[in-house]
């Protein structure tokens, strides 16, 4: 029987992974982000396809949910099929602790998460499927690997000593190890530390990438012993080992079938110390009490055990035992719901909304405990429940937990809350920004804000902030309507606008925000204001930046003067440079290559942005490039390809065609496998490599926390391995995923930018371009083009000498930062 279908498989590396049984009774699994997937019950039944056969271009589901990147369950027995969280990057291995809490650890982002119900999490390219994030979830690491990880396990065993308890397992492949960080409760969540190498493989071709605990207690480790880590081929396709990590001589454990016990002896594994036998003996007794094999005696023990076990975590143990038996009511989790252990409140909230029914007494509950209860871990549970509960309670709840100022600072709950409460802000703006001015919560009050803004509803913004009489939630509310309205200009002032700005503008405190305000409103005031600021060399060099970042987000005729002046002033150069992109001067190209050379690296890469971004300047540019004032191995891929877009054949007839013939890369290929020896790359300059790729990669990658975030981080890449490298920098559009595609957009007053999406709505588009995230107006876009090509060219070595690209490729080797 076919139960769902839908998952994609255009990225093979990342399909649906990782199944395993919650303690809840449903089956929770991983989805990468580079596969979009509508996942729903097959039309007519579905299909089994087999190796060989054509795989459908797409496949008819009913009901499907949208899925790319993310963790899913399903519960088999009423059959739904849930999205639990969206995100992350390619999400391999999944678990749960002895308090039910969800973790998973990831590729090429940093490597594990803190599960919540309902989240949106940090995602490693691509935009999420709401446009009203804003911000999402990170990371609870403080430290990083090498990526990639992947089989997360935590140890709820007692083979291993006792310091293993609890600590969170999972294998790294690029490291060819086993590693184990410590989860410490921080707030509502937690922090991973970094608790040791457990076991270090020392052989390359040691894939360690799915964990087990066995029944023994030993640690079980999938090793695909492959050396070809990231790519397509399969070199070794019988040489996978499992390998296991045990006390010396411990022995293999028995088979038994714990399908043979009855249910009283299934019960009594509930609080076994392995909990191997807990989870197992769980999965049977929900299986026999879906037939009707579970009596009321079975469910009297549990109830005896969760009334009387003394250790919270064996509570939540016989609690999840009775949930999935069905022998846990209504009525006594209300009861649970003023249990003195913090995650049995928390358990009894979420048990409640399974089904998106908690009942009237359980919400009136949830009111009063988002204002009183203690724990953040049960305030998190609340601000995940909002997804879950009525529109009309929802605004009821999240009313309680935004009076809950200690949460301001959560690394979860105030995101959560706005997860929770963003569908209904356009719906009832009046009571949404009610909220947002009582809130203690800053985040919340720019978000309300923020949403409102951008649903047109400028008027009762105006209103709102008008009837407030603090100065930081006014602060708050100019935030939010300058984040939203960020990239347009022309704008209607809103009814009352020019009432509040004369307040705001004699207020210190909100008289910058005031101003920058009001220029967006057409009010040439607030721009003269700001441009005498400017040019005033006695207002501090932060504002004076500040200043220029506003004057570059659109043409202020005025400004250009002061602007061009900032060339001059070393602290302010960087600014003015990304900010003249936006005016037509014949001087600015001029100015910039005469200079050019006196230059910071990331000043560089600011002017040549800025000079491809018009075809004047972008002219000069290549003047400049043909008579080698400026370097042609400063021009970075991006660069390259957007000044192609701009230019058209005068740009390729020099550059040179960016896409080789298959023939000639398999001979690049064959050229430098030959040429980068291991006893010629032990002579590889890492100092030079490293200047390298600060030139010519690292306006799109990052690697060890330095670079761009156009393209993907390289820190977690499979580096060591030279075909990986040679493969990447030569055929590049070999595997390009969506979220890396170029994306070329042409602007109605003659700019050009190439990038990638960042944000969307429908009022504008964040671009990542090189060196800064630029917002434009859709209104202003003339053409968008998205390219089935990759942003990197190919032939990227081609530009350098033997000698240079033995030092980059020994710098993208390397282990460690280089200093």
């Amino acid at each position: 029987e076919i139960r769902l279908t839908g998952w994609g498989i255009r990225d093979r590396h990342e399909v649906l992974n990782s199944f395993i049984w919650g303690p809840d009774g449903w089956l929770y699994g991983c989805q990468g982000f580079a596969t979009p997937s509508t996942v729903g019950k097959p039309v007519d039944g579905g299909r089994v396809f087999k190796k060989g056969d054509p795989f459908p271009t797409s496949q008819e589901v009913v009901d499907g949910q949208f899925i790319d990147g993310g963790v899913f369950r399903y519960h088999p027995i009423k059959d739904r099929f849930e999205i639990v969280a969206h995100g992350f990057s390619n999400p391999w291995g999944l678990d749960f602790d002895d308090n039910g809490q969800a973790f998973i650890s990831a590729c090429v982002i940093p490597h594990a998460f803190h599960v919540v119900q309902g989240g949106f999490f940090h995602r490693q390219g691509g935009v999420h499927i709401h446009p009203h994030v804003y911000s999402d979830i990170r990371t609870i690491v403080d430290h990083r690997h090498r990526s990639a990880h992947g089989g997360a396990r935590i140890y709820l065993a007692d083979l291993l000593p006792e310091k293993y308890h609890n600590k969170f397992f999972m294998a790294n492949i690029h490291e060819h190890a086993l590693l184990a960080d410590s989860l410490v409760h921080n707030g509502s969540g937690f922090i991973a530390k970094h608790y040791e190498d457990t076991v270090l493989a020392n052989d390359p071709q040691w894939i360690g990438f799915s964990l087990e605990i066995g029944p023994d207690g030993a640690v079980y480790m999938l090793d695909w012993h492959d050396g070809d880590i990231c790519g397509n081929k399969v070199h070794d396709k019988d040489t996978g080992r499992v390998f296991r990590l045990a006390p010396p001589e411990t022995p293999y454990p028995t088979h038994f079938n714990l399908k043979d016990l009855n249910n009283q002896e299934l019960v009594n594994l509930q609080f076994h110390k392995n909990d191997w036998y807990v989870r197992r003996a769980r999965g049977i007794l929900h299986e026999r009490a879906s037939k009707g094999a579970v009596n009321e005696e079975t469910h009297i023990q549990l109830r005896k055990h969760l009334e009387n076990q003394s250790d919270p975590g064996r509570k939540l143990r016989a609690l999840w035992a009775l949930h999935v038996t069905g022998g846990v009511t209504h009525e006594h989790l209300i009861d649970l719901l003023a249990s003195e252990h913090e995650y049995i409140r928390a358990w009894a909230i979420q048990l409640l909304c399974e089904d998106m029914h908690p009942g009237d007494t359980a919400l009136e509950k949830f009111v009063s405990m988002a204002r009183k209860d203690s724990s953040p871990v049960v305030r998190l549970y609340l601000a995940s429940a909002l997804q879950r509960v009525p529109e009309a309670s929802s605004w009821k709840i999240a009313t309680g937990l935004l009076t809950r100022g200690e949460d301001a600072e959560d690394h979860n709950i105030p995101k959560m809350i706005w997860f929770g409460i963003e569908p209904h802000v356009t719906k009832d703006p009046s009571r949404a920004l009610q909220l947002a001015s009582e809130s203690k919560i800053p985040m919340l009050t720019r978000f309300i804000v923020r949403r409102a803004t951008a649903g047109q509803l400028l008027n009762e913004v105006v209103s709102a902030m008008t009837l407030t009489r603090s100065s930081e939630v006014r602060r708050q509310y100019l935030e939010g309507m300058r984040d939203s309205l960020l990239g347009q200009h022309d704008l209607t002032p809103p009814r009352g606008w020019k009432d509040i700005e004369s307040e705001l503008l004699k207020d210190e405190a909100l008289k910058r925000l005031g101003l920058q305000v009001g220029q967006l409103f057409g009010n040439a005031e607030a721009g003269a204001t700001q441009l005498a600021e400017l040019a005033n060399p006695s207002t501090p060099t932060e504002r004076r930046i500040e200043i220029l970042k506003i004057f570059g987000q659109e043409s202020f005729p005025p400004a250009f003067d002061a602007i061009f002046a900032a060339l001059d002033d070393k602290s302010l150069r960087l600014t003015a440079l990304r900010s003249l992109a936006v005016y037509r001067n014949g001087a600015i190209a001029k100015k910039i290559v005469n200079n050019y050379s006196e230059y910071t690296d990331e000043e560089k890469s600011a002017a040549l942005q800025t000079l491809a971004t018009r075809r004047n300047t972008g002219s000069y540019l290549l003047t400049a490039l043909k008579k080698e004032k400026i370097p042609r191995s400063d021009i970075s891929s991006v660069i390259a390809r957007q000044l192609r877009r701009v230019l058209g054949p005068s740009f390729i007839d020099w550059w040179g065609s960016m896409e080789s013939m298959t023939k000639d890369k398999q001979l690049a290929m064959d050229r430098y496998k030959f040429l980068l020896t291991d006893a010629y790359m032990a002579g590889a300059d890492l100092t030079n490599g490293k200047a390298l790729f600060t030139a010519v990669c690292a306006s799109c990658h990052k690697l060890y926390g330095e670079g761009g975030e156009i393209g993907p981080e390289l820190t977690g890449s499979n580096r060591a391995d030279l075909e990986y490298i040679l493969t990447n920098m030569i055929d590049p559009n070999m595997e390009v995923a969506d979220s890396y595609k170029l994306v070329t957009i042409n602007t109605r007053d003659g700019r050009t930018y190439a990038g990638n999406i960042y944000r969307e709505d429908n009022q504008r588009i964040t671009l990542r371009i090189v060196g800064q995230d630029l917002v434009i107006p859709k209104a202003e876009i003339l053409s968008r083009e998205t390219s089935p090509l990759s942003m990197m060219p190919e032939g990227m070595l081609d530009a350098l000498s033997d000698q240079q690209a033995r030092d980059l490729i020994g710098y993208l080797k390397t282990k460690h930062p280089i200093e």
